[in-house]
C-alpha cells in the first residue's frame, strides 16, 4: 500500500518521502530533489537525511508528504542531519 498525501500519488520536488520499514525497523526520511519519469512509472531522486542520494521507486511502505506537512521526529521517524 502506498500512502500518498499528494494527488495521484505523485510527489513534487521539495516533498518528503517517509519509507516505513515493513519489518518493523526504523523509518527513513528524505526529500524529493528530482522527478524522474511519468505515471505509472514515476520515480524520484531522494536526498535522505543520512545525506546520501538514491533513486526511489514508490512501493509498499512509502509515504509521500507534501513539503507543507513535512514529517518531524514526533512521527516516529528517525531524524538525522540538518533537516530536523
Amino acid at each position: 500500500m502506498i500512502n500518498a498525501s499528494t494527488p495521484a500519488s505523485r510527489a513534487q520536488v521539495g516533498d518528503w518521502i517517509v519509507a516505513h520499514s515493513i519489518s518493523g525497523g526504523t523509518s527513513r526520511r528524505g526529500q524529493v530533489i528530482e522527478l524522474l519519469g511519468d505515471q505509472p512509472h514515476a520515480r524520484y531522486r531522494v536526498r535522505w537525511d543520512e545525506m546520501h542520494e538514491s533513486i526511489l521507486y514508490p512501493a509498499d511502505g512509502v509515504e509521500i508528504v507534501p513539503r507543507r506537512g513535512a514529517p518531524n521526529s514526533s512521527d516516529g521517524v528517525a531524524m538525522h542531519g540538518p533537516h530536523r
